[in-house]
């Protein structure tokens, strides 16, 4: 599933290419206007490339960061597609509470699912990240509740 800039491109890209092929077939001699297009088609599949590439990057950089908490929280990362990424993870090797939390670009992280604890804790955990955007606080948070 494409997040809605890569959509946006995507549409764009496939209007560009149509727009070319309608000023090829109509005018042939008008060359500036044909230039001028492909160069936009050019620049946009770059853009959406380096787009690509970032996510890729940004997915491999946070891996790196989780891996240094993985000795305390058991974490499982998961791209689950190129756009939506999932972080499950058990709060302590003693407590049965779990917590799956959701991203489509690594930045905004929801809360997807409390498993073991009591209802509030989910609502606690969704209102402290809502309010810190801090996913590993949430992850430290949900541990230091289930040691009460």
């Amino acid at each position: 599933m494409l997040d809605d800039g890569e959509e946006e491109l995507s549409l764009r890209l496939r209007l560009t290419q149509a727009e070319l092929l309608n000023a090829e077939n109509a005018n042939a001699g008008k060359s500036e206007t044909l230039k001028s297009l492909m160069m936009e088609v050019i620049e946009m599949e770059h853009e959406k490339e380096n787009r690509s590439e970032k996510m890729k990057k940004d997915f491999h950089s946070s891996l790196k960061m989780w891996r240094i908490y993985k000795g305390y929280l058991d974490i499982r990362i998961t791209l689950n597609k190129p756009d939506s990424y999932s972080i499950g993870f058990s709060a302590s090797r003693s407590s049965p509470i779990s917590l799956t939390l959701r991203s489509s670009d690594l930045q905004d992280w929801e809360v997807m699912q409390v498993d073991g604890g009591k209802p509030e804790l989910e609502n606690n955990l969704t209102s402290y990240l809502v309010e810190t955007k801090d996913v590993l606080g949430v992850m430290c948070k949900a541990r230091s509740l289930c040691r009460e």
